[in-house]
């Protein structure tokens, strides 16, 4: 069983079947589809990779997230 720090989001995998998808959308020729989904794919796709390596490059040896002082990020 696994603790709540390591369970799995999947939100990476998640991304790039969205993108995928869209990928399929353009190919069949369904632009107007393709007007309507780009942002929202676009968005989530950013905020999973993105905030992911964000949080892995603030993320210290010790398992914790250093604020480095500054106090508007502690919850």
């Amino acid at each position: 069983m696994q603790s709540r720090e390591t369970k799995k989001s999947y939100k990476r995998e998640v991304a790039v079947i969205l993108m995928l998808g869209l990928g399929w959308v353009v190919y069949s020729g369904n632009l107007a589809m393709v007007e309507v989904l780009v942002w929202p794919v676009f968005a989530f796709a950013t905020a999973a990779f993105g905030l992911d390596s964000y949080a892995k490059q603030i993320k210290d040896n010790t398992g914790s997230y250093s604020t480095n002082g500054d106090t508007s990020l502690r919850g």
